[in-house]
């Protein structure tokens, strides 16, 4: 049961870090309830069960409001009135448990701000979502360049460098947000665990001071940078 999420406010000094790239991913299937495993993978929230009393259910999308998502069935209580949080559908919500209670996935931590700027941070992070794209089969050197991991938080994520075309939309969606004059939140955590339910919650931390290397998780020709 989610409590609350914590904000972590980031100075210039001490960073700010989002390990999951400041937005849940999908549940494990091992997360999903009984009822919520077949079909598993969803489009849309109509494609899922029911959440308990709500008239829809829940199609948790992936990272950048990407689907296919996940059939999720938490129960959701939120308490306390948790730092803002940016809906994939261009709403501001009072965190990520209020945005659950209307079916929402959440795209990034924070305020949303203008309909161009959710725009142009949803193209950012699509496209840092792109870049993390390697292969765990080929060997050689991946994952060796870094990126911040959303507009709104400076701590980087391990991209491929070979993967030019997507850093290109990286560059370009932060210069035209930078134009635009966009001013995101710089609220940084991770989702820990289940979000809203077991204890899940938003965990402040600081960006490292030497981050990891980066490596290539995944199978065969499909993974991602982490």
């Amino acid at each position: 049961m989610l409590l609350a999420l914590v904000a972590l406010s980031c100075a210039a000094s001490t960073g700010c870090g989002a390990r999951s790239g400041l937005f849940p991913s999908p549940p494990a299937d091992a997360e999903l309830s009984a009822d919520s495993r077949s079909p598993g993978t969803c489009t849309r929230n109509d494609q899922c069960p029911r959440l308990k009393g709500r008239p829809f259910g829940f199609c948790y999308l992936g990272a950048a409001c990407r689907a296919p998502g996940r059939c999720w069935s938490p129960v959701f209580t939120c308490h306390f009135e948790d730092p803002p949080a940016c809906g994939c559908d261009g709403n501001t919500y009072q965190g990520w448990c209020r945005a659950g209670e209307e079916g929402i996935s959440i795209a990034y931590f924070g305020r949303c701000g203008s309909r161009r700027c959710f725009e142009l941070h949803l193209a950012y992070l699509s496209a840092v979502e792109d870049a993390k794209k390697c292969c765990p089969s080929c060997g050689g050197s991946q994952c060796t360049r870094r990126v911040a991991s959303t507009l709104g938080c400076p701590c980087e994520v391990a991209v491929d460098a070979s993967n030019s075309e997507a850093l290109a939309r990286v560059s370009s969606a932060a210069a035209q947000a930078a134009a635009e004059g966009c001013q995101f939140d710089k609220t940084c955590g991770e989702i820990a665990g289940r979000p809203a339910v077991d204890g899940g919650g938003l965990l402040p931390y600081t960006c490292p001071s030497q981050p990891p290397p980066g490596r290539c998780s995944g199978t065969g020709s499909s993974g991602s940078c982490e």
